[in-house]
């Protein structure tokens, strides 16, 4: 009885992970692309690797994107659907032994590209049509997207113009 007690004590001990999880992780989201950054834990002096994941609340997995990597970023590249939730995780390895995952979105929303990623200004170009007493004619191109274009993405998607003449810049309208 003794002995069995011991063993299952050996068994707990040896299964606690002594290594340290990425510090400081953040997720930035631009165009609807993903990238995971973060610091290696606090006073660590030895060759780290780092595996990242993302989850999709379609497909209900994990699927690893950056695996064994020594630099402190991942990015995740193409990810399968703008639609859904995501949840990112990184862990520290070293060795065959394995941190604990840092998780983002920390909360039970979820991550969406539709609402939590940076949409880029458009390119606007300017075109001078008649001279001085002509009219300026205005293209914009919206910007481009990792996954879908941003109409697709988007149901709709309106610009603001603001113009003036230079001579009265208190005037500013707005179309």
């Amino acid at each position: 009885m003794e002995f069995n007690f011991i063993k299952l004590g050996f068994l707990l001990i040896s299964g606690v992970s002594l290594l340290q999880p990425p510090r400081n992780v953040q997720l930035v989201s631009y165009n609807m692309d993903a990238k995971m950054r973060w610091d290696a834990p606090f006073n660590s002096s030895r060759e780290l690797t780092y595996t990242a994941e993302y989850w999709h609340s379609v497909k209900k997995v994990f699927q690893s994107v950056c695996m064994g990597k020594k630099e402190h970023i991942c990015d995740f590249g193409r990810l399968p659907s703008v639609s859904g939730t995501y949840t990112f995780r990184v862990r520290t390895e070293h060795q065959g032994e394995n941190s604990s995952w840092v998780e983002i979105p920390k909360n039970n929303r979820g991550f969406s590209l539709t609402k939590d990623t940076i949409i880029g200004p458009p390119k606007v170009t300017l075109v001078s049509m008649g001279g001085a007493t002509g009219y300026i004619e205005v293209k914009i191109k919206d910007p481009v997207q990792k996954i879908l274009t941003l109409k697709e993405a988007y149901s709709r998607v309106e610009y603001n113009i603001r113009y003036w003449k230079e001579t009265d810049k208190k005037n500013v309208c707005l179309k």
